[in-house]
């Protein structure tokens, strides 16, 4: 309920989890995820790989910085990496939902509904 429902500035009666702490739990079984996870990070918010880094070209020997797409240079093994090995832990627990979500129907769902 929490994940569905829930918010972080009191708009909603329950509070909404903190991913971080859930990216740091899932680290502890998944190994190296939370790298991974700032990984991907990097790329979605502006700051150096997720904009400069990705968009830009330096040239030392000038003290020149290009700007713009066609000096686009994202470093795509790593972010790559980083999607494909974070959607096969997301894959896991997804595959896994199915059974959680009927445990959950069954205990609080409506009494006596018709079976589909």
């Amino acid at each position: 309920m929490k994940g569905m429902l829930g918010s972080k500035d009191g708009t909603t009666q329950l509070e909404a989890y903190n991913v971080l702490k859930a990216v740091d739990r899932l680290d502890k079984k998944f190994d190296g995820l939370r790298g991974l996870y700032d990984t991907l990070c990097e790329f979605t918010h502006p700051n150096w790989s997720g904009a400069m880094g990705s968009y830009s070209a330096i040239d030392t020997a000038k003290y020149v910085l290009h700007l713009g797409k066609q000096h686009a240079k994202p470093p795509t093994p790593v972010g790559i990496s980083a999607l494909a090995i974070s959607l096969t832990v997301f894959q896991v627990y997804y595959d896994a939902l199915a059974d959680v979500l009927k445990a959950i129907n069954d205990k609080y769902g409506p009494k006596g509904a018709p079976e589909a």
